[in-house]
């Protein structure tokens, strides 16, 4: 009989131990799986960031999202959500958190777009948020982070030359119209202004056209350095220009600009064709606020204005 139960006993035992082993090699493979999946996570381009959203308590993120905010460590992060957020800039940090409570109270995911001053450089990323619902009752958010910098700051270089005349590095005609002409349909006031370069076709015959384009970039960098941020200096073609000078609230204030302007160009010298001065010829039309002319309004008014100078050359202007 003692025999009996010290069979059943031992038997029992090695049970245990089966068990036993089971359950830490099913461990450890949890453990190996965890620290797969964790070794995946971090390999990742794209930022991962995971928040308890009932303490909203930053539970993980991976390297490319702590490089997104510039933060070494989980240790830098500190534990809240919300001191996280305030490396998004404060344009965007409003916006994005209205999201994200919207997200966590409705259980919706969303997709949004900020940038991050992580201390060093903005970053802009393109984040994408789920909420996912744990079955112990508890909710995670979780959201992937894309590094959106280089696409978004190529896209602005994009832009920015579309804009621009490719010589002179001022406005072009399609953009410098329109914005003239936005400026004025919202009724702002200002001095219009048309001017071309005297007898430019002979600098061209005389010089060469490589001249001419080097006069062109002077004339075009002397108005720019005699106009504001506000100012929109364009170059409508060959050796014609315009401007429109929102800050000139009167006659007095477009004539001041345009003789310190005549007076720069009348210092221009350039290398190889020092034996010539360059002139030009102004024609200028004050817009009163909210006259709501058309940008070929102002044109042909200023252009009228231009060629009455043209009769005695030698930096000359004239108002419509």
């Amino acid at each position: 009989m003692q025999d009996l139960e010290h069979e059943k006993k031992q038997e029992l035992d090695k049970e245990k131990l089966r068990e036993l082993l089971y359950q830490q090699s099913l461990q450890q493979a949890l453990d190996v799986q965890n620290e797969v999946y964790g070794q995946l996570l971090q390999m990742q381009s794209t930022g991962v960031l995971a928040v308890d959203v009932n303490t909203s308590e930053v539970l993980f993120m991976n390297r490319a999202a702590l490089n997104i905010f510039g933060f070494q460590s989980m240790e830098e992060v500190g534990e809240s959500y919300l001191s996280l957020n305030k490396r998004t800039v404060p344009e965007d940090r409003d916006n994005v958190e209205k999201m994200f409570c919207e997200s966590v109270k409705t259980g919706e995911g969303f997709t949004c777009e900020y940038a991050v001053d992580n201390g060093q450089r903005h970053v802009y990323v393109m984040a994408q948020t789920i909420q996912v619902k744990l079955t112990g009752g508890g909710q995670i958010s979780l959201t992937s982070l894309t590094d959106m910098t280089e696409k978004k700051q190529m896209m602005q270089e994009l832009l920015k030359q579309s804009r621009m005349d490719a010589l002179t590095g001022i406005y072009n005609r399609g953009y410098g119209e329109n914005r003239i002409q936005e400026l004025l349909s919202n009724g702002e006031g200002g001095m219009f202004a048309l001017f071309d370069v005297d007898r430019f076709k002979s600098i061209n015959d005389t010089y060469g056209h490589v001249m001419g384009d080097r006069v062109l970039m002077a004339v075009a960098n002397t108005m720019k350095k005699n106009s504001d941020e506000d100012s929109v200096v364009m170059r409508l073609g060959g050796d014609e220009f315009a401007l429109f000078l929102p800050d000139a609230d009167s006659r007095e204030e477009g004539e001041k600009f345009i003789k310190n302007f005549f007076r720069d160009v009348e210092k221009l010298r350039l290398e190889g064709m020092e034996d010539r001065q360059i002139v030009v010829s102004l024609g200028a039309v004050m817009c009163e606020k909210d006259c709501k002319k058309s940008f070929d309004e102002v044109y042909q008014m200023a252009d009228s204005a231009m060629y009455r100078c043209k009769s005695t050359p030698g930096n000359r202007f004239e108002f419509y």
